[in-house]
């Protein structure tokens, strides 16, 4: 949206959750942030984004995610909008009333953007997309704002972490989708081999209080740190010698993204679509998914 500023469009975004430690859009990139509260008005929300989208004269709708996109269908639908975009994030796996939804709204949508041709693929064969309205859009990153602007034994004074230490760093929402049990199995493994390194989980999620039960029951409670969310994830990363990401799923990872324009090597599980990123022992590592003993490697 950044961008789309910079090329003299007027782009806004439109939010309808309030959400911990968000970003400041307007701030920090200029973009327009319209709040919309929604819980508990589904109807009367699609009806007021219905009459903003009308009145701002918006030319083109995009709905970025699962929910949003039904949202947009609706209300762009009501608001007389013909260009109306769905948006899928990961390889697409709605269920139930969400999947009954897209694929009742996809024949009135202008088409889908996605960030990965494996979310391309997936996307047509569940709902027979023609592959002219799936349009691949990767994920834009600030290479700046994560190019090193300190050592790497600054960055572990500023987060409390040992000078010396070998430091192994995952980046997730702690949910399902993130497999983080995977990363446990993986630090515990590399403990019973003696290996000297420290583990930090960054995020939050429904898993939070599981998983740091699962690393006491690992005998992980002095090698594994969940450090919740944090605003400073570059330095978190400048600090750290490997970044893991064990999902199951993804679209583009963002955290794989940020972890090499950060210049820290890269393992990741072999999640369709991985290899739009990582060429396997070039820039990075892939091993199989639920491969503990691959990953520890």
């Amino acid at each position: 949206m950044a961008g789309l500023r910079r090329l003299g469009c007027d782009a806004e975004l439109i939010y309808y959750n309030h959400v911990e430690n968000a970003y400041e859009p307007e701030r920090e990139f200029g973009v327009r942030p319209v709040f919309m509260p929604k819980k508990g008005r589904r109807l009367a929300f699609i009806r007021q984004l219905a009459k903003y989208l009308r009145e701002r004269d918006f030319d083109i709708v995009h709905g970025f995610m699962d929910m949003p996109t039904v949202y947009a269908a609706l209300a762009g639908r009501l608001a007389g909008r013909r260009a109306v975009f769905g948006g899928v994030r990961v390889e697409y796996d709605g269920t139930g009333l969400v999947k009954l939804a897209h694929r009742l709204l996809n024949p009135g949508l202008a088409g889908w953007i996605v960030n990965s041709k494996a979310s391309a693929q997936r996307l047509g064969e569940v709902f027979d997309i023609r592959p002219d309205r799936i349009h691949v859009v990767y994920n834009g990153l600030d290479v700046q704002r994560f190019e090193p602007r300190m050592s790497r034994e600054q960055a572990r004074q500023q987060i409390g972490v040992g000078i010396n230490d070998s430091i192994v760093t995952i980046v997730a929402r702690l949910e399902p989708q993130k497999n983080h049990r995977m990363f446990l199995d993986m630090a515990a493994e590399l403990v019973r081999r003696k290996t000297a390194a420290r583990f930090l989980v960054v995020g939050d999620g429904s898993l939070g209080q599981q998983l740091r039960q699962g690393a006491n029951e690992r005998g992980l409670s002095d090698t594994v740190s969940f450090l919740g969310n944090r605003p400073n994830v570059e330095e978190i990363l400048w600090a750290t010698d490997v970044s893991v990401l064990t999902s199951n799923y993804e679209g583009l990872s963002n955290v794989l993204l940020e972890s090499m324009a950060s210049g820290v090597p890269v393992v990741a599980t072999d999640f369709a679509g991985v290899e739009e990123l990582i060429s396997n022992g070039e820039t990075g590592f892939v091993v199989r998914r639920g491969d503990v003993s691959g990953m520890a490697d």
